[in-house]
């Protein structure tokens, strides 16, 4: 392990995977989502402003509904799909961060990364994220970085690779669209 600068790890579970697919589907298509709850916001004050005969207020607000419900309709799918291919077992995987690549270890499956493919980073509390592709992420659980110094790492990585960081915080719509709601009434 010499060799390594940092180590880590990740047991996925249901709730990583569905994290995982939720970064993913947050990161690579943010502008869709966006798309989908603006869409979906206008359609529901339309329809709720009384303008309109009552069946047509009743479609438009079904239809902002509908529209809201797409946010994070694909993230979710993902999510169950992955779930099924994985049939009940979680998979643990072992990160080495090198000079050049990250090397993976899943059972006994080895696969490389190198830094300069990598389109995106993200962070939030508990994982660290990257993207070898716009349509694939790896986790990282932070609490198994190894050494356990997290600017450490990120000042490694950035000089290894050029790309930003994102930092994800409350990422959920619907619990923004709940807490928009809670706070109103």
């Amino acid at each position: 392990m010499d060799q390594y600068s940092y180590t880590a790890a990740i047991t996925h579970s249901k709730q990583t995977v569905v994290r995982l697919n939720q970064v993913l589907h947050d990161v690579s298509h943010k502008w869709k989502k966006i798309l989908f709850a603006v869409v979906g916001f206008l359609l529901l004050m339309c329809g709720a402003a009384g303008r309109f005969d009552p069946r047509i207020s009743t479609v438009l607000i079904a239809l902002g509904c509908w529209s809201l419900l797409l946010i994070n309709y694909s993230a979710r799918t993902k999510a169950r799909e992955m779930e099924q291919q994985l049939n009940g077992c979680c998979p643990e995987v072992h990160y080495c961060f090198g000079e050049q690549q990250i090397d993976m270890q899943i059972k006994s499956e080895h696969e490389s990364v190198k830094y300069s493919s990598i389109v995106h980073w993200a962070v939030d509390r508990s994982y660290i994220y990257f993207f070898p592709s716009e349509s694939s992420i790896f986790m990282i659980d932070r609490s198994t970085l190894d050494p356990d110094d997290f600017s450490a790492f990120q000042a490694f990585i950035r000089a290894r690779c050029t790309v930003n960081w994102i930092m994800l915080g409350l990422t959920n719509i619907e619990k923004l669209i709940y807490a928009f709601h809670k706070r109103k009434s």
